[in-house]
């Protein structure tokens, strides 16, 4: 059995593998502590509805997000919201709403799967 992955590390979108490097956004995530992810599971097991959960997995696993562009070609910068109180264990702030919302839908729920499962990684691993 293999163990967990543990730390930081980077997702690319399908639709940016195919581009030049530097023409890739970055998203580098990370996989939930112990307490945030039994904190998730009490939250599902009590109906939080599938968005929400989407949600929470990004504002808790999604670290930073480099080489995001608007339509125009301007970067697009993800901030945390530090005027909010944060609702999760390690008191990690949400981000503001504005920055989740750029992100293609389709896009947000492959970043949480993998936040939550680490799937792609664990499939990279299996071939070894």
């Amino acid at each position: 059995m293999k163990s967990n992955i543990l730390g930081t590390r980077d997702w690319i979108a399908p639709e940016d593998k195919e581009l030049p490097k530097e023409d890739q956004t970055i998203f580098q995530i990370s996989t939930l502590t112990f307490a945030q992810d039994t904190w998730l599971e009490d939250k599902q097991a009590q109906g939080e509805p599938e968005g929400s959960v989407i949600a929470h997995l990004l504002n808790m696993g999604l670290q930073s997000v480099d080489n995001f562009k608007d339509e125009d070609g301007t970067e697009i910068v993800f901030e945390r919201d530090t005027t909010k109180k944060s609702p999760y264990p390690g008191g990690v702030k949400p981000w503001k709403d504005d920055c989740l919302s750029r992100i293609m839908k389709i896009n947000r729920a492959f970043v949480a799967y993998e936040i939550r499962f680490g799937i792609k990684h664990a499939e990279a691993e299996a071939k070894n």
